[in-house]
Parts: C-alpha cells; structure tokens; sequence
C-alpha cells in the first residue's frame, strides 16, 4: 500500500496575495532554550501570523533548540534552525517545509517512476477533470483527464516525492509519497467555502479585471493546457532564473505561468507567473500576476496585475492592475488599475483608473478617473473624473468632473464641472460649473459663476465676481443698462451697457448737435462702476465713435476716442442722472480732403492739433450728462 501524508492548505482569496515578503521577509524575534523543534515553529507561526505544514517524517520536531534572535527575518531563523537542506514553499497563509537534499540524491540514483491516480471532490465523491498535478522540485506536471485520471512521471530526489495538486475551485493540497515501482494514488479535494469566492465589485469596469488568458494575442501564444496550470496553482513557486524560446520551450516548462522569476529570458516570447527581478524578450513578455524590477521587449510587455518598477517595449505595454514606475513605448501604455510615476509613448497613454505622476505621449492621454500628474501631448488630455495638476496639449483638453490645476492648449479647454485653476486656449475655454482662476483665450470663454480674471474676445458667464476684459462680455445675472447722453458735439448718444460692474461694453449710435448736420456714427466701448456711496458712484468710459455722413456713409475714415468719468446719482432703484468731464481725440485721414467738408469744424476748443503720417490728430477737453437706466 503506497504510504502518503495528505497536508490541505486552507487557502482563501484574501491570503491568495499573501506573498512570500509578507511571510518568511516578515521580521520577528524569538528567544527559546533547550525548546523542541515543534514547539518552536508554533511559536514563529504565531508571531509571524501564518501556518506551517510539513511531513513529521522529513522535520526532525523532537530536536531541542535553543535560540536569542532579534528582528531577524523568518526564512533565516528557519535557516538557523532547520539547516540549509529545508525550502520554503508560500501556500495562502501557510509557509510549506519541504527537504532538499537525501540520501537517494546522494548515491546518485535516477529513478523515474510513473505516478497515476484519479482526483476526486471530497463531499460529492464526483471526478474532477482538469486539475493540476505536478512535482514540487523537477517542475514535470500533468492534467487530470474528462474521467478525472491523471498520469504523471517523475524523477525524485529524495526518499519522498512531493506532489501538488490544485483546481481554481479547490483548495490547493500537497501529498508527500515514497515512490515505488506501481504507485496508484487517490486523492480528494475539498472545494472552497462558497462565500469567499472572488466576487466582481458592482460598476466596475470588468476590463480592470481581466485575466491575461482572455487577450488575442496571449491565446495565439500560449497553450490552453499551460493557462490552465497556471490558474489552478494558488501555491508560489520561486525560480532563481528562467530562459525561453517559446512559452511552452523553456526552463520553466508547462508549469511556468505559476512561476516567478528572478531573472527571465524570453528569446521569442515568455509566459510567466511573477517576475521578481529582471526579464528580458525578443519580442513579447506575458506576466500573469505582478512585475517588482525591470521590463523589457522588443515589441510588447503584458502584466496580469501589478508592476512596481520599469517597463519598456518597443511597441507596447499593457498592465491589469498598478503600475508604479516607468513605463516607455513607442506606441502605447494601457493601463487598468492607477499609476504611480511616468507614462511615456510615441502615440497615447490609455489609464482605465487613476493618475499620479507624468503623462506624456505624441498624439493623446486618455484617464478614465482621477488625475494627480502632469498630462503633456501632441493633440488631446482626456481626463474623465478630477483632474489635480497640469494639461498641456497642442489641441484640448478635457477634464469630466472638477478641475484643480492648469489647462493649456492650442484649441480648447473643457472642464464639465468646477475649476480651481487657470485655462489658456488658442480658440475657447469652458467650464460648466464654478471658474475660480484665469481664463485666457483668442475668442471665446464661457463659465457658470467666475471667481477670477478673463480675457477673450466674448466672455460669458452667470454670474462674475472677478474681473473679464473682452470686446463682447455677456453675464446673465450681471449689469445690463440703457443710457442717453449729450455732450458738447452730439445731441443724441443712445448706449446699451453690459457685461459686470467691474468691466462692461458699451454699444450705441451718436447724432451730431450742429444745425443742419448729416453726421451720425455708431458707438464702441468698455467701462467700469466704482461704488463711493449707496446712492452715488462714478464710472470710467473709454469710448470709440467712428463717423459717417448720410451721403457718404461709406466711409470710416475719421473716429473720435473719449474718455469720460462720470459722477452718478441714483434718482429711484434703477434710474440715475450722470455729468462728468471728456478727454477727447479726433482722428481724420489728412490725404482725403473730400472729408474737410464735414469734419474739420467738429472738434471745439482744441488745444492739441498736430499731423503724424497721413493722420491728423486733435485733442480737446468737453463734458457729458445723461440718464441711465438699470435693467
């Protein structure tokens, strides 16, 4: 009868991440004299937080030990203790003991013997297919057929032969048998507790969840039989180094999707479990889990879960989960989960998650949620939650929910929600919620309430608390007013006001006072209200009237430029009376002499009168009063 000692290792979705620095790097301390072995390793278990297993015939547990160590690593008190001929396996949250060295490999024997056997579900009795057995040590590995049977041959280098055996669905169990010339094994396993299965959270993206083994490009590449193991083997399993031609022509075998390397050589194409160091490929790595070190391909780097180091690929990176580094393309940089550090790429950086760090490609960047980074592009910066930093593109940027930093581009610049910060564009900035910063365009800037400065050519707004120059500027809730003025050449001036009280236009016709006068012109302006007193404040005008004649209104050949500051006095809520001293300047074309006709007896009591090039300039101190009207 075949002797085996069947060890389960209760493993759950919680302690499949417990990786091996979280267990035998975790630093303790321990002091025990004259303590048998078992004892001991209770005790570390305890301190450390994980379980041990192991076979009580290859762990000498009736040893007596005495120790003194401080904050000293586990896998070197184990060292201390046990000796050099112990290994360390990671299941979940139990550290797997496991003898390296025997008598066997001592003589130099090379038996191999053909292990087979049926793997069954422990409550239903019923066959389970497609699970996972494989050799502890040599990496030789098999699948149990669609009758649940398996076949496996191995070469053991110990008087015992550890098997593991492993189902996604199943807890991982490890067997150590003495192998013999006919070994007939069955082994049982027990499925997991149906409530601590991994569950998919509600409104997340699933693509952030996406195994490797899903992609195009992974399937055409790696067999189906080397996806399996490496899905079904929740144990960790550490390789000084690996080297690759294809995924299934390598040091690692068939089992090299549950393996992390230190060092990896892809010379065509790799398919990995961890990388713990260094890979290297000629054209593409696949990482099922999580990258800590460097990155390299010739075309593309895939990473199932996190990276914390640098990727570089000569085409592409993709990544599943964090990234906290580097990663360098010269096409793109796709990410699911957020990124700490800088994303480089010849064409675009796509994040499904978060960003913090630097974002910089050719043509666009694209954030699905939040921004902490600078976003640096040829053409567009496509945040779609809040954006905390700067956006500089040659063409817009854009930012879904609030805004907190700087908005630079070429075209344009969206923010859909609120904005704390400044927005430079070539054509137009928007916000659809609260301004509070600059805006600066060539045409157009538009926000719901601004608290800040603005200079466009139109500026809009709800409400504005700041200050926003433009030759058009329209607030809704802002100042809005009619006037009818007299000075000392016009005996009709008609405006209409608005904008804020800080700045408004002022838009109007004009009709000369002289008897008999077919001068007329059309009015431009900008001004602003200084509040002295509740019922008297005073304003400044600086107004362009350019003239015409009936007959001749063809021609815009002589303006007049005036600047006027009016003291105003509130008769009721919304009516006031203004008077208030000019400064003016009469400009005319000095080679046209067709225009002397009408223009050269408009301006009164000139004190400056002087000819620059063809232009002929008259100055002269004037007055104005009128009425003005809120509405």
């Amino acid at each position: 009868m075949v002797r085996f000692f069947l060890l389960l290792v209760f493993g759950t979705i919680v302690s499949f991440g417990y990786s091996q620095t979280n267990s035998l790097r975790k630093k303790i301390s321990i002091s025990v004299k004259n303590e048998r072995i078992e004892t001991v390793l209770y005790r570390i278990s305890k301190a450390a937080d994980f379980n041990f297993s192991y076979n009580s015939d290859i762990v000498p547990l009736d040893s007596v030990v005495s120790l003194n160590i401080v904050n000293t690593e586990v896998v070197k008190i184990l060292n201390t203790m046990l000796g050099e001929e112990y290994s360390y396996k990671i299941a979940g949250r139990h550290v797997i003991i496991v003898r390296k060295n025997n008598s066997r490999q001592n003589k130099g024997e090379k038996t191999t013997y053909t292990i087979t056997g049926f793997v069954y579900d422990r409550e239903t009795g019923e066959r389970i297919t497609r699970a996972t057995v494989y050799d502890l040590n040599k990496l030789e590995s098999a699948l149990s057929d669609s009758m649940g049977q398996f076949r496996i041959k191995v070469t053991p280098r110990a008087d015992y032969i550890g098997l593991g055996i492993s189902r996604k669905e199943y807890l991982d169990t490890i067997i150590y048998i003495r192998p013999t010339e006919k070994n007939n094994i069955n082994i049982n396993l027990k499925r997991k507790e149906e409530h601590l299965e991994r569950m998919m959270p509600k409104g997340i993206n699933p693509l952030a969840y996406n195994n490797v083994d899903n992609l195009s490009i992974v399937k055409d590449i790696v067999s189906e039989e080397m996806m399996i193991h490496a899905n079904n083997i929740d144990i960790s399993e550490n390789s000084i180094g690996q080297i690759s031609i294809l995924p299934n022509i390598g040091t690692n075998m068939k089992i090299s999707g549950a393996m992390v390397n230190r060092v990896s050589v892809n010379l065509f194409a790799g398919y990995s479990g961890g990388v713990r160091g260094v890979e290297m490929g000629g054209f593409i790595n696949i990482i099922k889990n999580n990258v800590e070190g460097v990155q390299m391909a010739g075309f593309g780097n895939i990473t199932g879960k996190n990276t914390n180091g640098v990727q570089m690929a000569g085409f592409f990176n993709n990544n599943r989960g964090k990234v906290k580094g580097l990663q360098m393309a010269g096409f793109s940089n796709t990410g699911f989960d957020t990124i700490q550090g800088v994303q480089l790429a010849g064409f675009c950086n796509i994040l499904n998650g978060n960003m913090n760090g630097l974002q910089l490609s050719g043509f666009t960047n694209i954030v699905t949620k939040d921004v902490e980074a600078i976003q640096i592009t040829g053409f567009t910066n496509l945040a779609l939650g809040n954006c905390k930093g700067m956006q500089m593109a040659g063409f817009a940027n854009y930012v879904e929910r609030n805004n907190s930093g700087l908005q630079v581009s070429g075209f344009s610049n969206v923010v859909m929600q609120n904005n704390k910060g400044s927005q430079i564009a070539g054509f137009a900035n928007y916000t659809r919620g609260d301004q509070d910063g600059a805006q600066i365009s060539g045409f157009l800037n538009y926000a719901k309430r601004v608290n800040g400065f603005r200079f466009a050519a139109i500026n809009v707004a709800d409400t504005v608390s700041g200050l926003s120059i433009g030759l058009i500027n329209f607030v809704r809730k802002g100042y809005f007013a009619f006037g009818s003025s007299y000075d000392e050449i016009s005996a009709g001036n008609l405006t209409f006001m608005m904008g804020s009280y800080k700045f408004y236009n002022i838009f109007g016709i004009m009709k000369r006072l002289a008897p008999n006068s077919e001068t007329w012109g059309i009015t431009y302006g900008v001004g602003g209200i200084f509040r002295a007193r509740k019922k008297v404040f005073y304003n400044i005008d600086f107004i362009d009237t350019q003239f015409f004649q009936y007959k001749k209104i063809e021609r815009k050949d002589c303006s007049k430029m005036q600047l006027a500051t009016n003291i105003n006095i509130r008769l009721y809520k919304k009516l006031s009376i203004n008077a208030g001293p000019t400064l003016n300047t009469f400009m005319t074309d000095n080679l046209d002499t067709a225009l002397q006709d009408y223009v050269t007896d408009i301006a009164p009591h000139i004190f400056y009168d002087d000819r620059f090039l063809s232009v002929r300039f008259q100055m002269w101190f004037g007055w104005t009063a009128g009425l003005k009207l809120d509405i």
